[in-house]
Parts: C-alpha cells; sequence; structure tokens
C-alpha cells in the first residue's frame, strides 16, 4: 500500500516538475493576446508550451498507470487522477489545436477563436475537481491504513485548491 502511495506521489511531483513550462507558455500566450492577436512568435511559444505539457503528461500517465494498485481503493483512487490528467490535457489540446490555426487566420479569426475560451477552461475545471476529488481520497486511504504521506498530500491538495479557485474566473461557474 506504501508503494502504490509514494507512486501516486512520485506521478505527481513528475506532472508538477517543470512548472517552467506551463509559464513560459502563460507568458507567451499573454503577450500574443496583447499584441491584438498578430504576434504569431508568440502564438508559437504557447504552442511549443501546450505540446510540452502534454508530452510530460503522457509520460506520467504511463507511470500511473503501470503503478500497482494493491485493493479496489487505490485502482479508484488512480483512476481518478488518470482522469483528471486526461481532462486537463483535451482542453490543452484544443488550445494548442486553436494556436496551430493562428497563421492560417486573419487577426478577426484569431481573436474570435480565442475569446471563446469559457469551454476549454470549464474543461480545464473540470480535470482539476477530479484530480482534487483523487488526492482527497489518497489522503483517507493514507488515514485509514496508517501510511505515510498525508503531509505531502494536503500540501498538493492546498495547491491544486488555489490553482483551481484561481482559473474559477475563467470558467462559467
Amino acid at each position: 500500500m506504501q508503494t502504490f502511495v509514494d507512486g501516486y506521489l512520485g506521478v505527481v511531483n513528475k506532472l508538477q516538475s517543470k512548472p517552467e513550462i506551463g509559464q513560459q507558455g502563460r507568458e507567451a500566450y499573454t503577450t500574443y493576446a496583447s499584441s491584438g492577436y498578430t504576434d504569431l512568435e508568440s502564438a508559437e511559444k504557447a504552442k511549443k508550451s501546450y505540446e510540452d505539457t502534454l508530452k510530460l503528461d503522457k509520460e506520467c500517465l504511463v507511470e500511473l498507470d503501470a503503478l500497482e494498485k494493491p485493493d479496489e481503493d487505490a485502482e479508484w483512487i488512480a483512476d481518478g487522477l488518470y482522469k483528471g490528467v486526461q481532462t486537463i490535457d483535451n482542453s490543452n489540446t484544443e488550445f494548442k489545436n486553436d494556436l496551430e490555426m493562428a497563421r492560417d487566420q486573419t487577426v478577426e479569426e484569431r481573436s474570435a477563436t480565442a475569446q471563446n475560451i469559457q469551454p476549454k477552461m470549464d474543461l480545464w475545471k473540470e480535470g482539476l475537481e477530479k484530480i482534487i476529488e483523487s488526492m482527497g481520497s489518497l489522503d483517507d486511504y493514507v488515514k485509514n491504513n496508517g501510511l505515510e504521506g498525508a503531509s505531502e498530500i494536503q500540501e498538493w491538495l492546498d495547491t491544486f485548491n488555489e490553482e483551481l479557485e484561481m482559473f474559477k474566473q475563467y470558467t462559467s461557474e
């Protein structure tokens, strides 16, 4: 059981190990938007950030899938993290695809595409909520089985809940 908890937390740590990728992407996207969607170099940098994130997430999902799950609860917990990451990846893929089209669009089309952010952010929020639910279940699993990791899990829950609150401004909630 402890091996599962350690492996799960290892996957979460790896998922969050390169915050500079997301930061660079956010900065590039902000620059792209601030330019009135004319700065195609920034659009390309933002697209690259999404590609890098998707690649890292795919590696992490393979590791998560390979984790030995000692019981049904562990299966459910791992599945929740898996589905959460996949849902966020679906959102990121939509953002990446929008940016791939930028070179072939007029400025007006780019602007209209970029303004349609809410559905993608709703999807992203849904994925993060699945991750938070999975981590909350992992916290219960650790406590119920006398395992180690509760403090690290709480730190991640706090981090993800803060992130969720920040992103709610872009969602339909």
